[in-house]
């Protein structure tokens, strides 16, 4: 058992929060030992990596003044390095950005079977992500920021955002975002549930989107 003891001089509870919010929207959970967290009398808490063979103890919850685990799914593990990182993000007060926050909301809703936000959600994504595409390509190309809000502003929708990507020559995953934007607009507008398997589809594209794009999964707030 190998134990990291973390000091912190701000509220514990809230950086436990912090830290466990950008845990659960970490990109590469999978690729993981097993980690148990342990709070102590003072104002240090203790990350313990387990052996292999040991069950892995990875979401906490806060209850009273301890905290406990309630999940052993693998999947949800960190390694070694992956502790630290987010360790050193919660130093500088990293928080995850909304994509990444949308994308676990998704998840939380397929596993509640509320699958007309998570279709949703994955629009949002995508909508963002091509965004921020449209606007970056936009400001090396020499445009005022006002007309690129002008323009951003005048985009109804994802298939709008993905014409434009084409337009500016700015290559993307292969998805068919038009089956997206008519499952969105049937969830949102009509109340129609999309199955599981799309679903799963769209989560999963989601998560190449921001893979391919190398969408950072945290910012630093500002002091």
């Amino acid at each position: 058992m190998t134990n990291f003891y973390c000091e912190f001089y701000n509220n514990i509870k809230y950086t436990l929060n912090a830290f466990f919010d950008l845990l659960e929207c970490y990109p590469k959970k999978n690729e993981c030992n097993n980690v148990s967290t342990h709070t102590t009398k003072s104002n240090k808490f203790k990350f313990s990596l387990s052996p292999e063979n040991e069950k892995p103890i990875s979401r906490v919850h806060f209850s009273g003044d301890s905290w406990s685990d309630c999940s052993n799914n693998i999947n949800n593990c960190i390694n070694r390095y992956t502790l630290l990182r987010l360790l050193q993000l919660i130093k500088y007060n990293a928080k995850p950005i909304l994509e990444f926050l949308l994308l676990r909301e998704a998840k939380d809703m397929l596993e509640n079977k509320n699958n007309r936000y998570v279709i949703i959600n994955c629009c949002t994504i995508c909508e963002i992500v091509f965004s921020k595409l449209l606007v970056d390509k936009l400001t090396k190309n020499g445009s005022k920021k006002e007309d690129i809000e002008k323009i951003l502003n005048n985009i109804n929708g994802i298939v709008a955002l993905r014409m434009l990507l084409k337009e500016f020559k700015i290559n993307t995953i292969k998805s068919d975002f038009f089956v997206l934007a008519k499952l969105r607009n049937k969830a949102a507008h009509m109340g129609i549930s999309p199955t599981v398997e799309e679903c799963n589809e769209y989560i999963k594209d989601c998560e190449a989107l921001l893979k391919f794009h190398r969408i950072k999964f945290y910012e630093i707030e500002k002091q």
